[in-house]
C-alpha cells in the first residue's frame, strides 16, 4: 500500500517539473526550485505540509470530524506547568520511526511550529492568507 502512495507522489513530483520546463520553456538544468518559483507555485512536499496545516486548523477549531478532534489534546491540558500558548497540542513520543510520517504526529509538529497569531485566525482564508505570508517571509 505505502509503495502504490509513494509511486503517486514521485510521478507527481516528475510530472509537476515537466510542466514547469515546458511553461518556461527553459533547459533541463535549471533547478526545480527556481523554477517552482517564477511560477509561483509550491512544490509537492510544501503542498502536502500546506494541507496537514489546513487540516490541522479545521480540527482544532472543531470543523472537522469526532475521530480526527478526539486523538489531539491540548499541551496545557496535560502538563501541569504553564504552557507557552493556549494552541499548543501535546505531542506524544513516536515509539516507531514510521509513526513520525503519520498524519497525528506530523499535523502536530507543523501545528506547534506556528506562530500563535496564524493559530489564532479566525476563518480558513484568513488562516490560508496568515500561512502563506508567514512561509514566504
Amino acid at each position: 500500500m505505502w509503495s502504490i502512495y509513494f509511486e503517486l507522489i514521485i510521478e507527481g513530483i516528475i510530472l509537476q517539473k515537466r510542466d514547469a520546463r515546458e511553461i518556461l520553456d527553459c533547459y533541463f538544468y535549471i533547478p526545480s526550485y527556481t523554477r517552482f518559483s517564477d511560477l509561483k507555485w509550491m512544490s509537492i512536499p510544501e503542498r502536502v505540509i500546506y494541507m496537514k496545516v489546513i487540516q490541522m486548523f479545521k480540527t482544532f477549531w472543531g470543523d472537522a470530524p469526532e475521530y480526527l478532534r478526539s486523538s489531539f489534546t491540548l499541551a496545557s491540558d496535560i502538563h501541569a506547568r504553564r504552557s507557552s500558548s493556549n494552541f499548543q497540542l501535546y505531542t506524544p513520543k513516536p515509539h516507531l520511526e514510521v509513526y513520525r510520517n503519520v498524519f497525528l504526529f506530523s499535523g502536530l509538529s507543523v501545528w506547534n511550529s506556528l506562530p500563535s497569531y496564524i493559530h489564532n485566525s479566525n476563518s480558513v482564508q484568513h488562516f490560508k492568507a496568515q500561512y502563506l505570508r508567514w512561509v514566504k517571509s
